[in-house]
């Protein structure tokens, strides 16, 4: 299973889309062209706004690996 991360370092780039736009192509990418069924994301289970940028990406909770991180799946 192929796993997708982000991290926008520059404060000035943060609230613009672009996780959003650069994670969606990354997933078309290793869906279509590396031919992965599914993505794994880890995910702190503090950090809402990824957890909400995954799941606007289509990723789904599947378990809590600690009481700190949260694993999501995107098939």
């Amino acid at each position: 299973e192929l796993e997708l991360g982000k991290f926008i370092a520059n404060p000035r780039f943060l609230g613009k889309k672009y996780g959003l736009e650069a994670s969606n192509k990354w997933i078309k990418f290793g869906i279509n062209k590396l031919g992965y069924e599914r993505i794994i994301a880890i995910t702190s289970k503090k950090n809402a706004i990824n957890v909400n940028l995954n799941k606007k990406l289509g990723f789904k909770k599947i378990h809590n690996i600690t009481n700190l991180w949260l694993k999501m799946i995107y098939k």
